[in-house]
Formats: structure tokens, C-alpha cells, sequence
């Protein structure tokens, strides 16, 4: 008998065919799969509604096929739904079966009972190791405690000066922007942000932006990219599946990258560190340590070389692009409402005075409505709209019980549009952090996450980006049109396209 070539139209339907049959045959095994293993755990099926667009074995995987601009409609998309459902969703993503969240209370309660960070964060793993944001429970722990002197207000009042500096730099790397009208501001305002954290994380300066430098700040970019299209696609959640495509190939060169910036950086601090205690020298002064050198120096024997490396790598993940992010959106925000931003630069002028001069530790109390202007920059738009946490025993929130083995999403821009912040919700109001009776309980503020697993470098974001918008309100006059804004979720939200401001060089008689 002749063998039909390949490219005969039988012989293509033949191969789609049995792809089709071992696709179903693998849904069937794994359904069958999920449904003992629910029936040996007594486990029932949670009781609140379930989102719509649900299909048999995939559940609402399919809602989430698409590229990261799709990915941050589909969180929007969720958060609706579910606060049409009273705040409290039924969700499942093929076998594993959880909740969507978005009442602020239940949101809360599930942030500080439920310390154990979904299976999602796995993904991070090989980048970030046991850090504090992938950690378990009891590496946590013991690591926020550790790392508790390292945040302190003492150690970050001597990044002051690194602020100023990166601030002063930025202002000057503008002028050539000025009155040339609207032009990308983001990637002036991440690398500034990328060398501010090298320097006070790593103590590497970045300004010759070398080769090296560039492939670093590329690779982080990558990365995020990668980690989104994984949780996308619900078969690559399988590590036996994920390790054996292109895509975990590239993660590694990616990771290559970056263990390489930080290792490097790591060596090149110790071996300073151990020098200056083998030689009893004067030990530096607060203002010249970096992270490592707070980290080797409180921590001691506590930590090896790979638990500093890992936790530096967490801090550049968690303060890169996310302080970048809610500067792009706060001077989108302020170009779009020229009253708010009048009001932003009289108060800096108020408390910093005509000069340029650098804002020091008292000044950052002072700066209460540029304060407000960023908390309500993020409420509109989080840096980390969604969050998922895993429950070993029931959880009781205010209308369910969610039994033992429950997974959480929590979805916290649809916390931050809930009715609790007023029927101007959805408006960019910064004066509403200024009315103590009106303003919701504080804990449902989750611009730097929520519950007991928040960011620990919040103070120290609050600081950076007070700095900066002091420095550059002062010197230029900012005009945008917001709606032009528009987002990609990968891992965190970041400006995708429409992030334009144009500037003009402020006078002395500005108001």
C-alpha cells in the first residue's frame, strides 16, 4: 500500500483527530483525578455563585487566553462580576477551585488569617527563591523579622541623599523634553527608578548605562512577560508540562541575567564587609550601607549567601517597576487635572521654599497632599491589582465558609472601586485622604498589598516618589490627557501605550 504523504488532507485530519482524543483522555484522567481527590478530603463545592463563562474541565481558564493587555481587562472584568455577586465568586481554573474576592471586609479578613501564598507564586520561584514574597509561612516569618531593622526609619532616612540625587538627575535628563510637547515618559522615569535601587539595594550605580546594565533592566521586563504568559495558559501551570517548552528555556537565560547582576553585586559587598571588621576599622556611617550591607550586618550567621541574594532579588522585583508605575500614572493623573497639580506644587513650595534644595526627613511629614495625590493614584490604579492566598483550614468570612483547601484571588482595584470609597469612586479625588470622617478604615487601602503580608518597603516607595514629584513639580509644569492611559498586566500593572505628558519649565511666579 502507498503511504499518504504528509501533506494529504487525511492524513491531517487523522494527526488533529488523535490529538483531540489524547487532549479529551488527559481532561477526562485529570477531572477524574480532582473529583477523588475531593472525595476522599470531604471537600463540598463552595457555596457562593459562580462567575459566568464557565466551561466543563477548564472551568474559566479560557477567559484569561490572550496577551497581557487582555490579561488586565479580564481583572477588571472579574472584579465586576463578582462584586455583582455580593463580593464573594465561585472561580475555578481546570481542577483547582477557589474564590474571586472583592468585599473589602472579606478581603481583609482572608489577608490576615490566610498567610500561605497560592500556587501561582511558585512561578517565581526560580527567580526569587524563598524570598519574602514567594516564602512559606515559616521562611517568612522568620525572615520579616530579620529584615524588620533593614526597613527601619533610621536605615531609609539614610537613603535621603540617593533620593536627592536620582531626583535631581531625572529633572535634569527632562530638559531637553521641554516644550517639545507630549512625549513616552516611562522609560525616563524607570531607569531612574532602577538605578535608585541598585544603588541603595545593591550599592551598583548604573548612570554609564552600559551593555550590561541595559541587558539587566531588559531581563526584568522579560521576566514579568514570561511569568504572565505561564499563568495565562492553565497547561503550563504543570511544571512536567512547563519544563519541556521554549518558554522555560527562555525563563532561564532571564534568570541567568539577573542571578548574575545580584550575585556579583553580593560578592563585591562582602567582600568589603568582611574587610572592614577583619581590619576593626570604623564601621560606615547609616548613609553609605546599601540593603546587602543592612542584611550581612543584622542578620549575620542567620543568613547564607543564596537567602541575601534572594531577598535583594525580591526587593529590586517589588520596588523596580512598581515605584516607576505610580509615578507615570500619579503625573498622568496631575497633567489631566491642573487644580490638583496647582494645589501639589503650592504646597511643595510651602514647605521646601523657592530654592531647589533636597527634601530632608522632616519634610516628607509636611507633603500631606502629595501624599494623598499618590495614595489616590494607586487606589485607582494598584501595582498589584490582584493577589492570590491558599487556606489549610475554613476560613469564615461574612456570608460563607470556605472550606479547607480553598484558594483566593483577591482582587484589590475591585476593592478599590467598591462603594465604601463613595460614589465618586471611579474619580480621581485626592482630597478624600484628607476627610478623616468619610474615609474608609485605612486596612482597605491596598496600594502596597494588604493584611499581614504587605510590602515591607513601603515607607521607603512613599519616600522615593515623594522626592521625586517635589523635584520635578518644582521645576516643570506638567499637562496629559489621562484617558490616553492605557495598561498591561504582566505579574504587576505597567503603562503599556497612551503614558504621554508634555512639560513646560516653570517661572518664579508661578501659583
Amino acid at each position: 500500500m502507498t503511504e499518504l504523504p504528509l501533506s494529504h488532507p487525511w492524513r491531517r485530519h487523522i494527526l488533529l483527530m488523535l490529538h483531540a482524543v489524547i487532549w479529551f483522555l488527559f481532561c477526562v484522567t485529570v477531572y477524574a483525578y480532582w473529583r477523588t481527590v475531593c472525595r476522599r478530603r470531604n471537600i463540598k463545592l463552595p457555596s457562593p455563585p459562580d462567575l459566568p463563562r464557565r466551561l466543563p474541565f477548564i472551568g474559566h481558564a479560557h477567559i484569561f487566553f490572550g496577551d497581557s493587555l487582555h490579561a488586565w481587562k479580564v481583572i477588571k472584568w472579574l472584579s465586576k462580576e463578582t462584586d455583582k455577586r455580593g463580593g464573594v465568586a465561585s472561580i475555578s481554573m481546570g481542577p483547582h477551585k477557589g474564590f474571586c474576592v472583592t468585599d473589602p471586609d472579606d478581603c481583609l479578613t482572608i489577608s490576615n488569617v490566610c498567610l500561605k501564598k497560592d500556587y501561582y507564586y511558585s512561578f517565581a520561584t526560580p527567580w526569587l527563591g524563598n524570598g519574602l514574597l514567594t516564602g512559606s509561612v515559616a521562611t517568612w516569618r522568620l525572615h520579616r523579622r530579620l529584615l524588620g531593622p533593614a526597613f527601619s526609619q533610621r536605615v531609609l532616612n539614610g537613603f535621603i541623599s540617593a533620593f536627592n540625587c536620582k531626583s535631581r538627575a531625572l529633572v535634569t535628563q527632562l530638559e531637553d523634553r521641554v516644550g517639545r510637547g507630549p512625549f513616552d515618559h516611562v522609560p525616563y522615569l524607570s531607569f531612574n527608578n532602577l538605578e535608585t535601587i541598585c544603588q541603595t539595594a545593591l550599592g551598583i550605580k548604573m548612570e554609564d548605562h552600559s551593555a550590561v546594565n541595559q541587558q539587566y533592566e531588559q531581563a526584568l521586563h522579560d521576566i514579568f512577560a514570561v511569568l504572565t504568559e505561564r499563568f495565562q495558559k492553565f497547561w503550563l501551570h504543570y511544571d512536567f508540562v512547563y519544563n519541556r517548552t521554549k518558554l522555560k528555556e527562555r525563563e532561564d537565560q532571564i534568570i541567568k541575567v539577573l542571578h548574575n547582576m545580584s550575585n556579583t553585586a553580593l560578592q563585591q559587598r562582602k567582600s568589603v564587609f568582611l574587610q572592614e571588621h577583619d581590619a576593626a576599622s570604623d564601621k560606615p556611617t547609616d548613609k553609605s550601607k546599601t540593603f546587602i550591607d543592612i542584611i550581612l550586618e543584622t542578620c549575620g550567621g542567620a543568613f547564607s549567601d543564596k537567602d541575601v541574594r534572594e531577598e535583594v532579588d525580591n526587593i529590586i522585583f517589588a520596588g523596580h517597576d512598581t515605584i516607576s508605575t505610580v509615578l507615570t500614572t500619579a503625573l498622568s493623573l496631575l497633567g489631566s487635572h491642573p487644580d490638583v497639580q496647582d494645589k501639589v506644587y503650592n504646597e511643595v513650595r510651602r514647605v521646601l521654599g523657592d530654592a531647589e534644595r533636597d527634601v530632608t526627613k522632616e519634610d516628607y511629614l509636611r507633603l500631606e497632599y502629595l501624599e494623598a495625590v499618590l495614595k489616590e493614584s494607586m487606589r485607582m490604579y494598584p501595582v498589584a491589582p490582584v493577589i492570590a492566598r491558599y487556606s489549610d483550614a475554613e476560613v469564615k468570612l461574612k456570608n460563607y465558609t470556605a472550606p479547607a483547601g480553598s484558594g483566593f484571588i483577591l482582587l484589590l482595584w475591585g476593592v478599590h472601586q467598591h462603594r465604601i470609597w463613595g460614589a465618586d469612586a471611579d474619580q480621581f479625588r485626592p482630597e478624600r485622604w484628607l476627610e478623616a470622617a468619610t474615609l474608609p478604615d485605612p486596612s482597605f487601602f491596598a496600594g502596597f498589598s494588604t493584611g499581614r503580608r504587605s510590602c515591607i518597603g513601603k515607607v521607603y516607595a512613599m519616600m522615593s516618589m515623594k522626592t521625586t514629584l517635589s523635584f520635578l513639580l518644582r521645576r516643570y509644569r506638567v499637562s496629559s490627557d489621562v484617558t490616553d492611559l492605557e495598561f498591561k498586566l504582566e505579574a504587576i500593572l505597567r503603562p503599556h501605550r497612551g503614558h504621554y505628558i508634555a512639560i513646560e519649565r516653570r517661572s518664579k511666579d508661578d501659583k
